[in-house]
């Protein structure tokens, strides 16, 4: 017998969200792996826990009736995330191809969130 999860009892833009978050965390989470082992355990866990905590955040905001706390930290994640992306570039961990695309990926889930915590009235 196979178990399917719910999915978050919120409208198709909120779901939307949410799903490209979690496409981009696994995206991210298969470029650190190949980050060099010197960042392994600084750079490479950091951005990795960071893009976790905004997909945690997305969830619980996609639970609740009252969605803008967890939508405010999961946008202050991306934030962090997006620091931690240039610091990664400057490294020589991410190439100038894979930054551009986790920043266009960033971008886009960013407008998200701003357009659910503005249809929350904020």
């Amino acid at each position: 017998m196979e178990t399917t999860l719910p999915t978050p009892p919120s409208g198709p833009s909120r779901l939307r969200v949410h799903n490209e978050w979690t496409e981009t965390t696994v995206w991210l989470l298969e470029r650190t792996a190949r980050f060099p082992q010197r960042l392994r355990h600084s750079l490479t866990v950091r951005m990795e826990n960071v893009a976790i905590e905004a997909l945690e955040e997305l969830t619980a905001a996609a639970w609740t009736s009252r969605p803008q706390a967890p939508l405010s930290r999961a946008g202050d994640a991306l934030n962090r995330l997006r620091a931690l992306a240039r610091l990664a570039h400057g490294l020589r961990a991410l190439s100038d191809g894979q930054l551009a695309e986790l920043a266009r990926r960033l971008d886009a889930v960013g407008a998200g969130i701003g357009a659910w915590r503005a249809s929350c009235g904020r």
